[in-house]
């Protein structure tokens, strides 16, 4: 399996920490979600591991989020109109990291305050769509906001 650039085969998927492929830091008023992703994938037909990873932070009004849905990636592929989606929902609860303690902070208090956080998706554990050759277009959408659009070109050898 080969990225291209070839900086995105170190990245820990499924991670939420930056990386040498995350967005550069923003400005701190700036209010958004910027994503990264490798330009291209190739890999065989018989590969047994494959993964792609995208990397992105967020930063947004911490009152957005109160009833936002977790963050959607969408993926479709150029000259289709179809949209596969799926949320960035972890299914491992295992106990090895503690939970914070949870403390309500009501509209008021948290008016013009905002939340950051990397993440590092494998695009492939949450968005269900034919690996195909083709190029994609991959968004993510949180808090009422819509990420850049990234295309990658998938090979298959």
């Amino acid at each position: 399996m080969e990225f291209k650039p070839k900086t995105f085969s170190k990245v820990y998927v499924n991670s939420y920490e930056p990386n040498l492929c995350s967005p550069l830091e923003q400005k701190p008023e700036w209010l958004g979600i910027i994503i990264e992703a490798p330009e291209e994938i190739i890999f065989s037909v018989n590969e047994k591991m494959i993964y792609l990873p995208i990397c992105g932070y967020y930063r947004l009004d911490i009152n957005s989020l109160r009833t936002s849905q977790p963050i959607k990636l969408s993926v479709n592929y150029i000259g289709d109109d179809k949209v596969f989606s799926g949320f960035l929902i972890e299914s491992d609860t295992s106990p090895t990291v503690p939970q914070p303690k949870s403390t309500e902070v009501t509209e008021e208090e948290s008016e013009g305050m905002a939340l950051g956080e990397y993440f590092n998706p494998d695009l492939l554990n949450y968005v269900e769509f034919p690996l195909i050759p083709g190029e994609i277009q991959v968004f993510v959408e949180y808090g009422g906001m819509k990420s850049n659009t990234v295309t990658i070109k998938i090979q298959i050898n």
